[in-house]
């Protein structure tokens, strides 16, 4: 069965235009990221339009005026499992908290019964943005992964569609230099 049969989202929430400058409420010595909503991304476009993008829901919890939430689906060359992304910029919350939010959205709509606990994620290298990574395979039979990142001001997690773990890393990370800024 294809991802698409599986999921789709609905867009909750968005207090900011993406790419504009963010308050320094809280920053350390590093600058603060946000998130961006990309039209391309590692060799993937952006569609708006695809089905996937309709049933689940995403709710950011509080948000604050300089708060940014993109969900977008991404295909390739088949477009009837593209990849799902979910970001999320200065939203209140712990963005660890956040991270497990999503998957806690996004596993169940992938294993499909599979495994009642969530598999264990494999940290991977979270590439020059710093923060931390990791991936999970969901659904082995089909080669569904999540991946996730975090950092101290931004949360980003996507459904990898039909590839191995090693494979899903690799080109979430390349995604993240494109989506997060």
């Amino acid at each position: 069965m294809a991802l698409a049969a599986l999921m789709g989202v609905s867009f909750l929430s968005a207090c900011d235009s993406p790419g504009s400058e963010q308050s320094g409420q809280g920053s350390t010595s590093a600058a603060k990221h946000s998130i961006v909503d990309a039209e391309t991304t590692a060799g993937f476009k952006r569609d708006r339009d695809h089905e996937m993008l309709k049933n689940v829901s995403v709710d950011p919890g509080k948000v604050r005026k300089d708060s940014t939430v993109v969900v977008n689906a991404y295909v390739g060359e088949e477009p009837e499992d593209p990849i799902l992304f979910i970001g999320e910029a200065n939203i209140p919350s712990s963005t660890e908290d956040r991270r497990e939010y999503l998957y806690d959205q996004l596993v169940p709509l992938l294993s499909e019964g599979a495994e009642e606990t969530r598999p264990e994620a494999q940290e991977i290298e979270p590439g020059p943005l710093g923060g931390s990574a990791e991936c999970m395979t969901v659904d082995p039979k089909r080669g569904n992964n999540i991946c996730g990142w975090v950092d101290s001001n931004t949360t980003g997690v996507a459904v990898m569609p039909d590839m191995t773990l090693d494979e899903a890393g690799r080109l979430f990370i390349s995604m993240r230099s494109d989506i997060e800024r």
